[in-house]
């Protein structure tokens, strides 16, 4: 049964073998299903009868942009004789080999800077040993001092002891 049967409540005409849609058992779905199925083949009809009538401004519109195109490409190529190359195209050769010459001669530079940054490190390197050498000989000069003072601290006291006992003899054998 097809879905507008519902609505004419008479038997489908076509009988079974007919396309039936799809019934779907909701009434106004099935209308909305119908109204989409007759939009689409007015449309694909609407398309084809109308593909030369729409289409054709469209091909004329695109065979005289290539046309356009053509010409601007040729002008292009001989417009620019004021220029130090008068093709286009050898302009522009010219200055990318000048730009690569120029990328060149910086690589140069950055590679000197490199070695520079590695002699200057390697000089800091250097100082750093030259210091480190020089802070561990302080540290043996100080422990040596420190050595020297605590000797000679041990010799003030003993000169201390002895003239101490020096006195006290002094003493004894001064007196009357």
């Amino acid at each position: 049964m097809s879905t507008l049967s519902w609505v004419i409540n008479e038997p489908d005409p076509l009988g079974p073998a007919a396309w039936n849609p799809p019934d779907t058992g909701v009434p106004w779905l099935d209308i909305i299903l119908w109204v989409i199925v007759v939009i689409m083949l007015t449309f694909c009809f609407l398309v084809a009868v109308f593909h030369r009538w729409a289409f054709k401004p469209l091909k004329e519109m695109m065979k005289s942009v290539k046309e356009d195109t053509a010409v601007a490409r040729e002008q292009t190529e001989n417009s620019h004789g004021s220029t130090a190359n008068p093709n286009l195209r050898d302009d522009i050769d010219a200055k990318h080999s000048q730009t690569h010459k120029e990328l060149a001669n910086l690589a140069k530079m950055m590679s000197r800077m490199e070695h520079a940054q590695a002699r200057t490190d390697k000089e800091l390197s250097r100082i750093n040993d030259t210091l480190l050498d020089d802070r561990e000989a302080t540290r043996e000069v100080g422990k040596k001092l420190d050595a020297h003072i605590e000797q000679k601290l041990g010799f003030e006291q003993r000169i201390t002891v002895v003239e101490s006992k020096l006195d006290s003899h002094r003493e004894i054998t001064e007196a009357p």
